[in-house]
């Protein structure tokens, strides 16, 4: 996503040379912000009842949730979470819509994470030698050409 290459690219073109210190103290103060920000959205957890007093709205389940989950839900607008939480109006607008990016997206960048971690594991599996592919249901007769070769 290129509202947050910053986050993701800022250290690594430091690294390497193609960013200044400066620039660099920039990144820490924005990831400094956000994790502040971020806190306070996780900390700030209510029952559907107050959720829904504010005008947000969410099952009567019982179950609490924080500010940042609430983000996840379409219509929940970072000013709806102000009325809910007012210190969040405290935070800067670049901050606030980086986080409210975040929210939205938290539960496909978990999965994805959860994904990458599980091909981390599986690359250092090793096939065992002399098994034959072609005999295996599920390969097309190219991949099993691939893996007998």
């Amino acid at each position: 996503r290129s509202d947050n290459a910053d986050l993701r690219l800022t250290r690594r073109a430091h690294q390497v040379g193609c960013v200044e210190v400066e620039r660099l103290q920039v990144l820490q103060r924005r990831e400094s912000e956000l994790a502040s920000g971020e806190a306070r959205l996780r900390q700030s957890s209510y029952p559907p009842t107050v959720w829904r007093e504010k005008g947000i709205q969410v099952a009567l389940d019982g179950r609490y949730r924080s500010a940042f989950e609430m983000l996840k839900f379409n219509g929940v607008t970072w000013d709806a979470l102000c009325g809910v939480v007012p210190e969040l109006s405290s935070v800067d607008a670049t901050t606030a819509a980086t986080l409210a990016i975040q929210g939205q997206y938290q539960e496909m960048i978990a999965r994805q994470e959860k994904e990458v971690q599980a091909m981390k594991e599986e690359e250092g599996l090793e096939l065992p030698e002399g098994t034959d592919y072609g005999s295996l249901a599920g390969l097309s007769r190219e991949e099993a050409e691939i893996l007998n070769a």
